[in-house]
């Protein structure tokens, strides 16, 4: 069951990610010694996000934004600190879990079983989600034929045909045409109006604009300001072309 609008739906309390590396110091095409170093990929994240709500998460490549959605969808674990939901997030990304082997209609089929759909229904949820996929015939072909594109428009539409109560957006949006793109937000907006929490994870100000009520902006690990789209949007815009001057 859907959470009422207010409900809380994500809680992030003091959460610190940290990995593993190994670095390795090199002269040539010889190493010369390695030594294990500790990574903070997050440090001190804290949040809570009622159901209804969008946040955008914004930011460089590598300031800790997929890491964090992988944290919320429990795919890795937290260091430190604790993560809390009110069900279980469904994660999307560009490279989102499809079975290459198998037409887009049997992916169709067998997603729509695991997010929930009942049998009974399959038929007419796999009749919206070809029409919302526009592949036409493309979806009688195995997905490993389909192009970067076309697999993210299949996995958009399978994860978004019944309202997850949390839904993680990882950059899938971030290939395909505009128009697919447009349709997309206009999706998002319609499943917000049913009270599902969306996280949306993209370099795209426009989307964050057009969708989220709520931005937060990572760097290195740590948030560096967090509120409205009018609030965060405009400093951070400023930061970008500050970063551009002093790399030109």
């Amino acid at each position: 069951m859907t959470a009422e609008p207010g409900a809380l739906s994500v809680s992030l309390a003091d959460v610190n990610v940290t990995f593993e590396a190994v670095r390795q110091s090199q002269l040539g095409l010889r190493f010369l010694a390695s030594r294990v170093q500790e990574v903070h990929a997050l440090s001190d994240i804290s949040f809570e996000l009622e159901a209804g709500q969008a946040l955008g998460l914004i930011g460089h490549n590598g300031a800790g934004k997929s890491t964090l959605m992988r944290a919320i969808a429990g795919l890795i674990p937290v260091s430190s600190g604790q993560i809390l939901v009110r069900s279980q997030p469904q994660l999307l990304g560009v490279r989102a879990a499809l079975i290459g082997r198998l037409s887009g209609w049997r992916n169709v089929e067998l997603g729509l079983l695991a997010n929930g759909v009942a049998p009974s229904q399959l038929d007419e949820v796999c009749a919206e989600v070809a029409d919302f996929t526009r592949l036409g015939a493309t979806l009688e072909l195995q997905v490993r034929t389909y192009s970067t594109g076309m697999r993210a428009r299949l996995a958009f539409a399978i994860a978004t045909a019944a309202t997850p109560e949390i839904l993680l957006i990882d950059e899938a949006l971030a290939v395909g045409d505009q128009t697919f793109k447009q349709r997309s937000l206009e999706r998002m907006r319609e499943m917000r109006s049913r009270t599902g929490t969306i996280v949306l994870a993209t370099h795209s100000l426009g989307e964050i604009e057009q969708t989220c009520d709520r931005v937060l902006w990572l760097e290195s690990g740590r948030i560096v300001e967090m509120g409205t789209p009018s609030d965060v949007l405009g400093g951070y815009r400023s930061w970008v072309q500050k970063q551009r001057r002093n790399n030109s």
